[in-house]
């Protein structure tokens, strides 16, 4: 399947993993300006079966937070660095099952580990907007 395909629907799996389990909507575009100064949290994994590739999604640090404490159903102040890196593993996780299981639907996969990067920011297939936050993901096949 073209990676163009699979960004296509990229955007849709993003916003279904992030309302389910974070209980965030896409909505307005986020002022981008807002996060110029902050580092990014970012994981990566790759993905094994019908096709084979690679898969990331990141976030601005603070959003990143506000993330894993949505999904936590824990207080921002009281997260572990630890806590923020392991949610946004967890969503790398459930954002690419969801959206290989939309594209490839009888298909099994093998995800690996989701692990720590430092953002790529030229990588870039879908983004999802509203009014705190941006979250951005990327998909490659070989």
């Amino acid at each position: 399947m073209p990676v163009e395909q699979l960004s296509s629907n990229l955007e849709m799996a993003m916003a279904q993993v992030m309302e389910s389990m974070c209980f965030i909507l896409p909505g307005e575009p986020a002022d981008e300006h807002t996060f110029a100064n902050e580092s990014w949290v970012e994981r990566t994994l790759t993905f094994h079966g019908p096709e084979e590739g690679r898969f990331g999604i990141r976030a601005p640090h603070s959003v990143a937070i506000r993330i894993a404490s949505d999904f936590l159903c824990e207080d921002p102040i009281d997260l572990t660095e630890k806590q923020v890196g392991e949610v946004m593993g967890e969503l790398a996780n459930m954002v690419c099952g969801n959206l290989l299981g939309h594209c490839y639907q009888d298909r099994a996969f093998a995800l690996t580990t989701p692990v720590a990067q430092e953002p790529v920011f030229e990588e870039q297939n879908a983004r999802m907007d509203w009014e705190e936050g941006i979250l951005v993901a990327w998909v490659k096949t070989c």
